[in-house]
């Protein structure tokens, strides 16, 4: 599945977690879903769907609460919903703020 982050000893708790990023889609009129992954488990609440009409840069962005525990596993996860047409992330951040 990739890079992931890791949540450390002692890092249990709740969080608020934000993704922002930049983008640019190889195709026009194509619909991407970005959503975060707690030990490849997909988040109902952490989810976005994102519609591209044209080539051009974007941006996606998506924020919720988990609650995470030692050793979680974090993944933020792409899918083309169109077809299998690429999308290039010129800039990304998560963010997590334990609340």
């Amino acid at each position: 599945m990739g890079s992931y982050l890791l949540v450390p000893t002692g890092g249990a708790g709740t969080y608020l977690a934000l993704v922002t990023s930049s983008v640019t889609p190889a195709g026009t009129n194509k619909t991407y879903l970005v959503e975060i992954l707690i030990n490849a488990t997909a988040q109902v609440n952490l989810k976005v769907e994102r519609k591209f009409g044209a080539a051009d840069i974007g941006s996606i962005t998506l924020g919720g609460f988990i609650t995470l525990a030692a050793t979680n596993r974090i993944w933020i996860c792409v899918q083309g919903l169109s077809d299998g047409t690429d999308i290039t992330f010129k800039h990304i951040n998560l963010s997590l703020h334990r609340i």
